[in-house]
């Protein structure tokens, strides 16, 4: 079965005009693989509170990411980490799209009295960051159709 319509709008203008152009070369072991212009990998680990506003935000900028659910950190919340990869000057672009839709924000989080046998105590306010980036080069990047 073939990719839908919104597939092909979902994915990133580099991968499509590779494929367009039908960049395939042989890899080592003979393979075919498409190689792509991606410079850099932006992890970009938000709240899922902020994940559809980017997602769509970045769909909207004509940049794909990849969704990937995850959890951990400070608070051992879940977390959303996008992956995204990107051409030489979409790095300020999705990282504009990114501040925008991803927002620090105040959180109350119970804690256990210290010495005592009372499993909550009072809620504390904590500051959870909108998101954390994280910039990559690529040193190369194949597609294997």
């Amino acid at each position: 079965m073939g990719p839908t319509a919104q597939d092909q709008r979902r994915r990133p203008q580099a991968l499509v005009t590779a494929l367009q152009e039908n960049k395939n070369l042989p890899n080592e072991e003979g393979a075919q693989m498409t190689r792509l212009p991606y410079q850099t990998l932006l992890i970009a680990i938000v709240q899922p509170v902020d994940r559809g506003a980017a997602t769509d935000a970045l769909e909207k900028g004509g940049i794909a990411a990849t969704v990937i659910q995850a959890g951990g950190g400070f608070l051992g919340r879940e977390v959303t980490v996008l992956l995204l990869g990107l051409a030489a000057g979409d790095e300020p672009r999705a990282i504009e799209l990114l501040r925008r839709t991803c927002h620090t924000r105040t959180e109350y989080v119970s804690v256990p009295y210290q010495a005592s046998h009372l499993p909550l105590g009072s809620p504390v306010a904590v500051e959870v960051q909108g998101a954390t980036l994280l910039l990559l080069d690529v040193e190369r990047c194949e597609v294997y159709p």
